[in-house]
């Protein structure tokens, strides 16, 4: 009797952390595909007809997709996270993305809900409707009439504590060169909330 309780105890702790596995959300799927996404409109024209700025994203990455449901569900459940509204056609995203995820590395953020906010266009990509109500509770958890390209936003218990477009103000387009002066501006900005959420969510 006991030699069968003992094997039934095994096959049970065999089989627990088998199904939690299975559970658990491929992030790794994600960074691949934030990669992908930005990277491939790299060399590509816009629709003024001027090329896209070409940069490089590390396939290690935190990011993670999310969708304004989830990020609402978040907010409820008093979560501490960072999200990132961005659209890899946005040349102020592409401007800001590779330092964004440099100074994420650097502060040791693992994740970093991402929700595309690229509008409808001819190839059919999705874009959530502005009276949507799960985008009407984030967009007023952040204190904006609209969300636009390129906002990095800190939640701590389910309220904002920090918020950045990451932009440097020596910046005047989107598309012009980046400076090293502009870049570390960038850095600064995105350590900075970084550090906030770091401190914060302990």
């Amino acid at each position: 009797m006991k030699k069968k309780i003992i094997i039934a105890i095994l096959i049970a702790i065999l089989i627990i952390p088998l199904t939690g596995c299975g559970e658990k959300k491929d992030t790794r799927k994600d960074a691949i595909k934030f990669k992908e996404s930005y990277e491939s409109l790299n060399k590509t024209k816009r629709a003024d007809g001027e090329l896209y700025r070409t940069i490089s994203i590390d396939e290690n990455n935190p990011i993670v997709y999310t969708t304004y449901e989830e990020l609402d569900e978040k907010i409820a459940n008093r979560d501490n996270f960072i999200v990132y509204f961005g659209s890899n056609k946005s040349e102020w995203c592409r401007s800001v993305v590779p330092y964004l995820l440099e100074q994420a590395k650097t502060q040791g953020i693992d994740v970093i809900y991402y929700v595309d906010i690229t509008p409808p266009d001819d190839e059919g990509t999705k874009a959530i409707s502005i009276e949507d109500q799960y985008y009407q509770e984030v967009v007023k958890e952040l204190q904006v009439p609209e969300l636009t390209d390129s906002t990095l936003a800190v939640f701590i218990n389910g309220e904002m504590q920090g918020v950045t477009d990451g932009k440097s103000e020596k910046q005047n387009d989107a598309s012009e060169n980046i400076t090293g002066e502009m870049i570390n501006e960038m850095k600064t900005q995105f350590k900075e909330i970084y550090i906030t959420y770091n401190s914060n969510r302990k």
